[in-house]
């Protein structure tokens, strides 16, 4: 059977652009499907008792956010809260600079209980927030020696019209030690959303994200695109040796 060069040719170019857009989809589908986020920032701390140190509580890869709440469990035998503003009832922790011109609804650190509870929300005629950027941050004192794990009972986001942002929540860790060392938790940890389950002391083990438990779309898609690749280049190759050998 005779082959049209033309035709052979086509398939090839064809294969080439299978091949393009295999391999250039992934990195945009992970721009448009990045998951909403809360986690604290840095996830995992070591401090000396009597030492403090400010994390940051940031949302990233959010859409058309326009308010939060928060609530953030940690020991309280090991670490307690700095009040941010000594001249207001409770023990407050600091606003972030994302949700500028901003309501906060709840703001308030119990160093008894290990709970941190806040919430913000922007007002009209303020636009809706996408991107990322800090919510709040808070500033731990160390009290004694150990580890408090940094857990989320809830993480709330919410569009104007009060719908939620599906998000994942990023546990994290101070520990409190002579020698100041953080504990081991990968940056960032990012974990199901809590429910509530997890005791305040209990140790911040690593988190997989759900991507981690199999091979990743983009693994997949990556592994296609090498495939239609040297299909495409064995009908180049073998077109081109076909026209040279036919003088056409």
């Amino acid at each position: 059977m005779h082959w049209n060069h033309r035709q052979m040719l086509k398939q090839a170019l064809w294969a080439l652009a299978l091949w393009a857009a295999l391999s250039w989809g992934p990195t945009s589908a992970r721009a448009a499907d990045g998951q909403a986020t809360v986690r604290t920032d840095p996830p995992s701390v070591g401090m000396r008792v009597g030492e403090q140190a400010t994390l940051a509580i940031r949302a990233e890869n959010v859409e058309n956010l326009y308010g939060a709440e928060l609530h953030l469990r940690f020991d309280p035998a090991v670490v307690e809260v700095v009040d941010a503003d000594p001249s207001k009832a409770d023990v407050q922790i600091k606003p972030g600079d994302w949700l500028k011109d901003s309501f906060v609804a709840a703001n308030r650190a119990d160093n008894s209980a290990g709970k941190v509870d806040y919430a913000v929300t922007l007002l009209n005629p303020a636009p809706p927030l996408s991107g990322g950027g800090v919510l709040a941050t808070i500033t731990f004192r160390a009290k004694a020696n150990g580890t408090s794990a940094l857990a989320w009972d809830k993480v709330i986001l919410a569009t104007r019209e009060a719908k939620e942002i599906k998000a994942l929540a990023g546990d994290g860790a101070i520990g409190v030690s002579a020698d100041a060392k953080a504990p081991e938790v990968k940056a960032p940890v990012v974990a199901q959303p809590a429910t509530g389950s997890a005791p305040a002391n209990a140790p911040a083990a690593p988190a997989a994200s759900p991507a981690s438990t199999g091979p990743s779309t983009a693994m997949l898609a990556a592994g296609v695109g090498a495939l239609a690749f040297l299909g495409a280049l064995a009908f180049l190759l073998f077109a081109v040796r076909r026209r040279n050998r036919s003088g056409t």
